[in-house]
């Protein structure tokens, strides 16, 4: 898997932009920081909480907002601990 995630900070509204290939993101996503990585699911039917929805850009990039601390880079999900159902990102892994 050689996907990975690009993150920047959106000038117009003080927050992160988040843009990926992956098509994983094309449905919903529910996404948990913690102080080493961010891990995102799809959520399940039990879920309650937050999810993110990306909008699909005609460049085949998909984006969404948030507001997080994380510094911009390029973040490559974990090849390990990423499946079909579940993406990694270690925040000390990126490429800036």
């Amino acid at each position: 898997m050689e996907h990975y995630v690009n993150i920047c900070t959106n000038s117009r509204r003080g927050s992160k932009c988040f843009a990926t290939k992956d098509p994983f993101f094309n449905d919903e996503v529910v996404i948990e920081k913690t102080e080493e990585r961010i891990i995102f699911t799809h959520p399940g039917m039990d879920h309650v909480g937050r999810s993110s929805t990306c909008t699909k850009q005609n460049s085949g990039w998909f984006t969404f907002a948030f507001s997080m601390e994380i510094k911009n880079g390029k973040y490559f999900f974990d090849e390990d601990e990423s499946t079909e159902d579940v993406r990694v990102i270690y925040l000390a892994d990126q490429d800036q």
